[in-house]
């Protein structure tokens, strides 16, 4: 229990942590990135032009460390469960185990839903492109 709790506490923590720290990069930059999208915007490209710009912007930069985040605590995830399977069977369960993985990747997956889109409402009201 306390190595469950100790693991699903430490990577929440820690993923707030990114996210805060992608999403504050992101809207500090807003106000550099606001002058850029206004000369685009004199160009002739359209708002949804812009969102999309936008929206593609957010999603690499909030999208690649976490889908590199992913890859890595999978393949690492792998390597743990092989290597203390039994120990995992004997003091956990494995059902157990990989419920405990499921709700801790659907609690990961609203926090990024809210950081991603708060941070994109964001960013869209500090350029004035609403």
């Amino acid at each position: 229990l306390i190595m469950k709790l100790l693991l699903f506490y430490g990577g929440i923590v820690l993923l707030v942590i990114s996210f805060t720290m992608l999403s504050l990069q992101q809207l500090s930059d807003s106000s550099e990135f606001k002058h850029r999208f206004h000369i685009i915007r004199k160009m002739g490209v359209s708002n949804s032009s812009i969102n999309k710009i936008i929206y593609t912007q957010m999603s690499i930069w909030f999208g690649l460390p976490i889908l590199l985040a992913g890859i890595t605590a999978f393949i690492s995830g792998q390597f743990y469960i092989r290597s203390t399977k039994e120990a995992i069977r004997l003091y956990i369960g494995m059902e157990d185990l990989y419920l405990s993985l499921y709700k801790m990747i659907i609690t990961i997956v609203i926090l990024f839903t809210c950081y991603f889109l708060s941070t994109w409402v964001l960013f869209k009201k500090n350029i004035g492109s609403e």
